[in-house]
């Protein structure tokens, strides 16, 4: 496939590409003052830490914890306030796992789903362009032209025995 140009992947018709806030590490940062934003040490030690994290879901109170061990001073209310503003600006994703809190993960090139595994909470990402016959499908049913979405299946994993 060297060399040819490759259409990027479309549900519904149009581009499943990745968003607008799907940026590179520095990137990510810089566009917060690009939008007027405070660039403050405390923010710059709570992105860095989502960036480090060996996890790709994180809940809130797993963001405190790693960034407590890097800033102890820096208050629970700053993290949260913090997560809220990288949610609002695209540069941090909120997601359900179908548990009661939310998850928290960085921007992929690629827009994905998810599959949990109901025994040991494993997740596994399905890209978008598996699902992409789901979307023409539910469309075509519905007469609804999908914008926007975000599943998650659960069941279990090949590791976990079934009961």
């Amino acid at each position: 496939m060297r060399g040819k140009h490759v259409e990027p992947p479309r549900v519904g018709g149009r581009e499943a590409c990745p968003p607008p806030h799907a940026r590179a590490d520095g990137e990510a940062l810089a566009a917060l003052r690009d939008r007027g934003r405070r660039l403050t040490r405390q923010r710059s030690i709570i992105w860095q830490t989502l960036v480090d994290s060996t996890s790709t879901h994180l809940s809130a109170a797993e963001i405190c914890a790693a960034v407590k061990e890097k800033a102890p001073a820096l208050h629970r209310a700053t993290v949260y306030r913090t997560i809220e503003t990288l949610v609002g600006e695209g540069l941090l994703l909120r997601t359900d796992l179908g548990t009661e809190r939310s998850y928290y993960e960085l921007p992929g090139k690629h827009r994905h789903h998810h599959v949990v595994c109901i025994s040991c909470g494993a997740v596994v990402h399905i890209h978008e362009r598996d699902i992409e016959p789901i979307v023409e499908r539910v469309e075509a049913a519905s007469g609804y032209i999908v914008d926007d979405l975000e599943l998650t299946f659960s069941g279990r994993c090949p590791k976990c025995p079934t009961t």
